[in-house]
Parts: C-alpha cells; structure tokens; sequence
C-alpha cells in the first residue's frame, strides 16, 4: 500500500449543490465517498487556512 498527501480545492457552494447537502463537512465527507470506489481510502481530512 502507497500512501498520499493531498490538497484539494473545495468550491463550497458547488459541493453543497452537487451533494445535495447544505452541511459543508458532510457534503465533502460524502464527495469524497467515491474515491472507495477507485481503490483509495480517506483516512481523514481537515480544514486548512
């Protein structure tokens, strides 16, 4: 197993509308919900400044 770091841009009002969630946190928890689906875990993430 390789393991990565990642940053991601989150566009807020996008990913709340594509979700389907007005809940900003759960919104990316749920988008980032398909990366299982490649084979790829998130173990964790959080808000960086």
């Amino acid at each position: 197993m390789a393991k990565i770091s990642v940053v991601i841009e989150v566009f807020e009002e996008e990913i709340k509308a594509e979700s389907g969630i007005d809940d900003l946190s759960d919104a990316i928890r749920q988008e980032l919900g398909w990366l299982r689906d490649s084979g790829m875990i998130v173990e964790s993430w959080e808000f960086v400044n």
